[in-house]
């Protein structure tokens, strides 16, 4: 009677049969990977110090033009004696800012009380005024020589003509860039400036205006203008 299986197996046959039945059931799995390490959180960016704030200062001011001084007077392109003598050109009365309107002033306020009567006054004083254009006229051929051919001419005011009061020959001289020397000699007429005077002293402050100072009136301020009198 055969044995039994189990009893007719070797040890050697016992350790082949258990590997082989490992492998029908399959190789156990390999072990697993260690998981990677969590990555280190991101730092905080290191906080960027604000700027310091500094307060503006005010813009300074610019420095104003220096005044004019005696040693620096404006400068001028023309003469007094060229401005006086130049072609067409005429001198008008600033009556206004004349010393003539303050001395009729004080003169009618001394005789009228009233003032109606003062207004009055006043007009008849500035229509006694003769000497509302003054003009100094060259021969158009002497060109160098002021001290000869050189006419006065006086007129006075009516509305929108001019009537001529005065006119005789001088003789100019040129005193410094801003004034004339003027030798009046003998008037053709009424003489309503210069009453008792030989030598008179025009001055030019600028080139469009000139200044008298006459005994009688005191001083009188006049504006050039050009084309007032024509020949």
């Amino acid at each position: 009677m055969p044995r039994p299986l189990s009893k007719r197996l070797t040890p050697f046959a016992l350790l082949t049969s258990a590997l082989a039945l490992s492998a029908a059931c399959g190789s156990p799995p390999p072990p697993a990977e260690p998981a990677p390490p969590p990555a280190p959180a991101p730092s905080a960016p290191a906080p960027i110090p604000a700027a310091p704030v500094v307060s503006a200062a005010p813009a300074p001011e610019p420095a104003p033009p220096p005044a004019p001084t005696a040693e620096t007077p404006p400068s001028r392109s023309q003469k007094a004696i060229d401005v006086i003598t130049a072609r067409d050109a005429a001198f008008l009365i600033d009556y206004a800012n004349s010393d003539v309107k303050q001395r009729a002033m004080d003169a009618c306020n001394r005789e009228a009380k009233e003032p109606d009567k003062v207004g009055a006054c006043l007009e008849k004083a500035r229509d006694a005024f003769q000497a509302d254009v003054i003009r100094w006229k060259r021969d158009p051929d002497n060109k160098k020589d002021w001290e000869k051919k050189v006419q006065l001419l006086i007129y006075k005011r009516v509305g929108s003509s001019l009537r001529e009061v005065a006119v005789g020959p001088v003789q100019l001289a040129e005193d410094g860039a801003d004034a004339v020397k003027m030798t009046v000699g003998k008037l053709k007429g009424a003489r309503p400036l210069f009453r008792n005077q030989s030598n008179v002293v025009i001055k030019s402050p600028n080139e469009y205006s000139i200044e008298i100072d006459d005994p009688d009136y005191g001083l009188l301020r006049y504006d050039a203008k050009i084309g007032l009198v024509t020949d």
